[in-house]
């Protein structure tokens, strides 16, 4: 049977991100998750999730409040400018697959949702990214943890604000005896926007609690010589990364210097150590999953690439899980981006780098087989070169080279039209 499952998105000052990556969270596949933000906004009027308020800018804190209040046998962890693939829940939970195993995590797509922003590594006991690390390293924008784990070590340890937050965590589930775990499927597109130590948006007193982290951290964990050291790296790190801050004018050579004085004057003021949270058993069982949407992929030629975002639109509004990908004839990379209207929206050249035969249907096949292993598409709209497209029923398999053919063509529509290819698919939807 599978394990109840809770989704805890911790929430400060980024409402207009927040309502997409709910959007997402309410899409995922194969499981219904209780969803519960912890934010310092007052609760909208959603009452398909769980709101709690939480003023205390401390993300510790927060997750405790988050996991306090939640019901699953397992709870995940989602930042709130983080769009999840249709299957994370799925990945994650299937992950949990021996009682030894604590935590589970896996990779976050940077911005462009190409690229790797964090991927699989490890970790030394004062809390520095090695790879030859004794200590598997998860990312708390993609990371689920096993309650009776998280209970046994008492929750987050609250000195930790911002930074080193789960990191503290998953050494002190190892030292307990519990097992923390990689999964490369379980995957999170990040935005990384603007916060206390990033961006535009940074402040002295972000910079002083990365300090303080790291000295709770060692403090801690790590013998006076190995403190030193990470004390050494972090202010190293940091001074890197607050002159290209300058450098492109984000900061002022006053803001420069305050921030670092702030980075030295944390690291010299450990917060004190924090009492532990009671964490209650978990006490619900699992919802039905919900109803399997079928999962199109909209290929439009140029001539429909316009009309095809409000096809893709009213297809979502329809009840499909919507994939569009658009290309033009430009060296433009490949960038994907979760839209307002509930789809995933793909958007690349042909003349990209790594594409050594611009052939438009070539390329659509390769970003097809890019991203099946997550989205599963059962169909295809393929865009002709005059307008209108055809229709090709994918089945259950993985996406290759010969999915496209005559024996799994459906129909031909004249047109890009959400009603035409609505109908052509209704005889479908029932097996879907």
């Amino acid at each position: 049977m599978r394990p109840s499952v809770s989704v805890v998105v911790v929430n400060r000052g980024r409402e207009w991100s927040l309502s997409l990556t709910l959007q997402a969270l309410k899409r995922q596949r194969g499981i219904t998750a209780e969803i519960i933000v912890v934010s310092d906004a007052p609760a909208p009027r959603d009452l398909s999730v769980t709101w709690l308020r939480h003023a205390d800018a401390n993300i510790s804190s927060a997750r405790n409040a988050g996991l306090v209040a939640s019901k699953g046998e397992i709870i995940a962890f989602c930042d709130d400018d983080a769009i999840p693939e249709p299957d994370w829940l799925l990945q994650l939970s299937a992950a949990f697959d021996a009682p030894v195993i604590g935590a589970v995590g896996g990779p976050v797509l940077g911005g462009n949702g190409v690229r790797v922003q964090w991927g699989e590594t490890r970790f030394d006991r004062a809390g520095r990214d090695s790879p030859d690390g004794p200590y598997v390293k998860l990312h708390g924008t993609n990371m689920a943890l096993r309650r009776t784990a998280i209970a046994a070590i008492g929750g987050f340890d609250t000195r930790f604000a911002y930074y080193l937050d789960e990191t503290d965590m998953l050494l002190r589930l190892v030292q307990a005896g519990w097992r923390n775990k990689w999964t490369v499927g379980a995957l999170v597109h990040h935005a990384a926007h603007s916060n206390a130590v990033r961006g535009a948006g940074s402040t002295i007193d972000g910079f002083r609690q990365l300090g303080r982290s790291v000295a709770a951290f060692t403090l801690s964990h790590a013998d006076e010589g190995e403190a030193a050291l990470a004390a050494q790296h972090l202010q190293q790190v940091q001074w890197h990364r607050l002159r290209k801050m300058h450098d492109i004018g984000f900061l002022s050579g006053t803001g420069f210097a305050r921030r670092l004085e702030a980075v030295e004057h944390g690291l010299q003021t450990p917060a004190p150590r924090a009492t532990q949270v009671s964490i209650p058993t978990a006490h619900a069982t699992p919802p039905s999953p919900p109803a399997d949407r079928p999962r199109i992929a909209l290929a439009p030629r140029m001539i429909d690439r316009r009309t095809a975002k409000s096809v893709a639109r009213d297809l979502n509004q329809k009840g499909f899980d919507v994939t569009l990908i658009t290309q033009t004839w430009l060296n433009r990379p490949m960038r994907v981006r979760w839209c307002h209207d509930g789809y995933f929206h793909h958007r690349g050249g042909l003349f990209r780098d790594g594409n050594h035969v611009p052939k438009w249907n070539r390329a659509v096949m390769w970003e097809l087989i890019r991203t099946d292993a997550h989205r599963r598409y059962t169909h295809l709209i393929l865009g002709k070169r005059r307008g209108g497209g055809e229709i090709f029923d994918l089945g259950q398999k993985p996406i290759d080279q010969s999915s496209i053919n005559r024996n799994n063509k459906l129909e031909t529509v004249a047109r890009f039209d959400a009603n035409l290819i609505f109908d052509a698919l209704q005889h479908q939807v029932a097996r879907c």
